[in-house]
């Protein structure tokens, strides 16, 4: 049984630090329109027919990334970081406001893409 809640805790760690970002960016894709068509897939007429499916869909994932991340951040680890689990928590406040900065440098990046660029260089 302790095997499974320290693969889970690497799930959970991996999901909060390296597949949340573009997990979300593929859910907040579906709202990238330019002249009533999507961005991606121009045939694709945004929000009417199969696309108000697939922005339900994205809305439910993306909520659901987002409590899960949450949950990761509120309850994972030790209160304190110790020597022998340095990636335990030090404080609920610094690992929130992580959260909601990386949420809206994807949301912001997401809608402007000519600011990545600038952004890299």
């Amino acid at each position: 049984c302790i095997w499974s809640v320290g693969i889970l805790r690497r799930i959970l760690n991996a999901l909060r630090w390296i597949l949340f970002c573009p997990f979300m960016e593929v859910c907040i894709s579906v709202f990238e329109c330019e002249d009533g068509r999507h961005r991606l897939d121009g045939t694709t007429v945004c929000f009417s027919g199969g696309h108000i499916g697939a922005v339900i869909i994205s809305i439910i994932s993306a909520l659901l990334l987002l409590v899960l991340v949450l949950f990761a951040t509120f309850f994972y680890g030790e209160r304190q970081a110790t020597e022998e689990d340095a990636e335990a928590r030090m404080g609920d406040s610094s690992e929130l406001l992580l959260v909601a900065f990386r949420l809206g440098l994807v949301i912001f990046v997401s809608f402007n893409r000519n600011v990545l660029f600038v952004l890299i260089q």
